[in-house]
């Protein structure tokens, strides 16, 4: 015969089951604006009571409710794309924002651009030639050239101070690198000590996960989960995270130009995919030497072009002329001592011709309108520069929008909808109160069967 008993099991179970689907309902609420948290769900099973006995027959009786699982609601493969195209972001973003600061500091087209003051220094050569005994124009075009040389060692210091910049930045990334692995390493083993205590770590997997979007934004990091729920992390084939161990990253910047992160477990640089520091680097070994080498093919040009013209004339004492820039590139262009603070030795007249000749002054000027002079390039310089730039910010445009929607996708699945919640909340309360009554029957059905059984004719 079943037992009247039976039924304050199955109430318990039932109450037990709703309070605990209630709890985690709340949980959800109470962190539906936590960054990275993932909504949590229990999976309810019925208890299987078994067959009992009624007089001759045979029936089934069952348990109740109970939790069988309390589980985080996640799409592993959202996850690990979220986390792919967040690297491309990462590396995207540092190239965008290294060819904004170029063209920033190239600022062109403009009045006090590098352009505009070599076209002033073939002006003060036009100037010459119409009084080429004028001892103030010529100090003029010094002044001019003066200008022109301190503009591009100007611009080739800022790149180098860009450069500087970006490997400080890259060698802060890599310290917060390390920290991040190192957390995630001490949450693979209180993620272990609770799957051990069969206690559900959905928390701390959300803290994880948080820490590995963040990693993989700073650096581009690829994740691997065994059984036990220990994360391996592992960055340019190397392991970064393994259980409870962490290795360490460092930045190399010993050789000019190859700057590399290494990993405390190997002596081989790291090839890195995607990530700031990735990003980085490329500007730090690419990008800015790039810029560098074709400002002072620039600075070379202007010198060669003004030598070489400035050689075919005589001074204004009819001396044979000397030089007029020197230096190896940008970052050393300046006067030659021959004419650095000496009007009279810059070489206005063609030689033999005399003093007041002005022909070479103004063969200087056209040097302005050669398609391999300094100015034409100059401008493809500028040209090159404003073609990157734009790829570099429509690209990092598209992946932005790309990673927006991936993340939407995942938070499609993953986020906390206050309106499901709700719902959930109002089945899960009645649910709840009809356990409560239906332990309140089986009460007073017992304290029928206890109290009123065998007290007629008393």
């Amino acid at each position: 015969m079943v037992s009247t008993f039976s039924g304050l099991s199955i109430a318990t179970s039932g109450l037990a089951a709703a309070r605990r689907a209630v709890d985690v309902a709340g949980h959800n609420i109470a962190n539906a604006n936590t960054d990275g948290y993932s909504r949590q769900r229990v999976q309810l099973t019925a208890i299987n009571g078994g067959g009992v006995g009624i007089h001759s027959g045979a029936a089934y009786q069952g348990g109740g409710v109970a939790v069988a699982s309390h589980e985080r609601v996640v799409d592993q493969f959202l996850v690990n794309r979220a986390n792919t195209e967040r690297a491309t972001l990462g590396l995207y973003n540092e190239r965008a924002e290294t060819y904004s600061r170029i063209e920033a500091t190239f600022g062109e087209p403009s009045d006090q651009g590098l352009g505009a003051q070599i076209g002033e220094l073939w002006a003060a050569w036009d100037t010459v030639a119409l009084a080429p005994d004028d001892e103030a124009s010529r100090a003029a075009l010094l002044q001019r050239a003066e200008a022109v040389a301190g503009r591009f060692q100007q611009l080739s210091g800022e790149l180098d101070d860009m450069s500087a910049d970006a490997i400080q930045r890259a060698d802060t990334l890599v310290s917060e690198v390390n920290s991040k692995a190192a957390q995630i390493a001490d949450l693979n083993v209180a993620i272990l000590a609770a799957v051990e205590a069969g206690a559900p770590p959905n928390d701390l997997l959300d803290q994880r996960d948080l820490l590995v979007r963040d990693l993989s934004g700073i650096v581009g990091v690829s994740t691997r989960t065994d059984d036990n729920g220990q994360m391996s992390v592992t960055l340019g084939g190397a392991a970064l995270v393994t259980g409870e161990r962490a290795a360490a990253l460092s930045l190399d910047v010993a050789t000019p130009g190859a700057a590399a992160i290494h990993i405390s477990t190997s002596s081989v640089p790291l090839r890195l995919s995607g990530g700031r520091i990735d990003g980085l680097l490329q500007s730090v070994n690419t990008v800015i030497p790039g810029q560098k080498q074709a400002l002072d093919a620039v600075a070379t040009t202007l010198r060669d072009a003004v030598n070489a013209q400035h050689a075919l004339g005589q001074d204004l004492d009819g001396n044979p002329a000397g030089g007029f820039f020197a230096g190896t590139g940008a970052g050393d262009l300046t006067l030659d001592p021959a004419v650095a603070g000496q009007p009279r030795a810059v070489a206005a007249a063609t030689a033999g011709a005399g003093a007041l000749d002005g022909s070479n002054a103004v063969a200087m000027a056209e040097l302005a309108n050669l398609d391999t002079g300094p100015d034409a390039a100059y401008r493809r310089l500028i040209a090159a520069t404003g073609v990157d730039a734009q790829t570099a910010t429509s690209r990092l445009t598209l992946q932005s929008e790309l990673t927006a929607q991936v993340d939407a996708q995942r938070d499609e699945v993953s986020g906390v909808s206050l309106d499901e919640e709700m719902a959930n909340l109002v089945a899960l309360q009645q649910a709840y109160e009809a356990s409560a009554r239906f332990l309140t029957t089986v009460d007073e059905m017992l304290n029928q069967l206890i109290n009123g059984t065998g007290v007629v004719g008393r």
